[in-house]
C-alpha cells in the first residue's frame, strides 16, 4: 500500500489507519504499545469527518529547535 497518508473523508483510503491497526507494516507507533482500539477509532472519525487542522495560526509556524516554547497551560491536543 502506498500514496498518501490519508485521504480527508475516506478513511478506508487511509494508510496511517493501515500501519495504526497493523494491516501495513511495520505497525505503528514503533517500538512502543499499539494504540488502543478507541485511540485508532478517534483518528479514523478524524479523517471521515475530514482531517481538518484546526491548530491555532500562531502555533501551526515553525519554532526554531534552540528556542523552544515556554508552556504557562498544558499546550492544547
Amino acid at each position: 500500500m502506498s500514496g498518501p497518508v490519508f485521504v480527508p473523508r475516506e478513511p478506508g483510503e487511509s494508510l496511517l489507519l493501515a500501519h495504526l491497526t497493523g494491516d501495513q507494516q511495520p505497525r505503528m507507533p514503533m517500538e512502543q504499545d499499539p494504540l488502543s482500539d478507541e485511540e485508532i477509532e478517534l483518528f479514523r472519525k478524524w479523517i471521515e469527518q475530514g482531517a481538518k487542522n484546526d491548530t491555532p495560526a500562531q502555533l501551526s509556524q515553525r519554532i526554531p529547535s534552540d528556542e523552544p516554547p515556554i508552556y504557562r497551560l498544558p499546550p492544547v491536543v
